[in-house]
């Protein structure tokens, strides 16, 4: 939170913040996987040793909020890829 106070101070009127995170939580596989399930428990497991949080992504929005942006944008992304080279784990297209 308070990075995110930071760069609303530091940001010049007019200026853009481009935010990007992770919900863990909404990678699956269908039909489901216990590769995926073990990833996220890991995933989940190594957040607490480190101290962050990879679901914070739903939270993202109020945060900005919170930190005095007035208006923001929000946009989720969830890939799809049902074959080929691109149907890996956690492997986002943001073209």
């Amino acid at each position: 939170m308070d990075a995110l106070r930071e760069m609303h101070r530091l940001l010049k009127p007019g200026g853009v913040l481009v935010c990007q995170d992770i919900e863990i939580s909404s990678v699956f596989s269908c039909p489901p996987s216990k590769a995926y399930e073990q990833f996220i428990a890991l995933g989940h497991a190594m957040g607490r040793v480190f101290g962050v949080n990879y679901d914070f992504g739903v939270q993202l929005h109020t945060a900005v909020l919170q930190a005095g942006f007035e208006s923001p944008e929000v946009r989720f992304i969830q890939s799809v890829h049902l074959r080929g080279t691109k149907e890996r784990l956690v492997a986002p297209d943001f073209r």
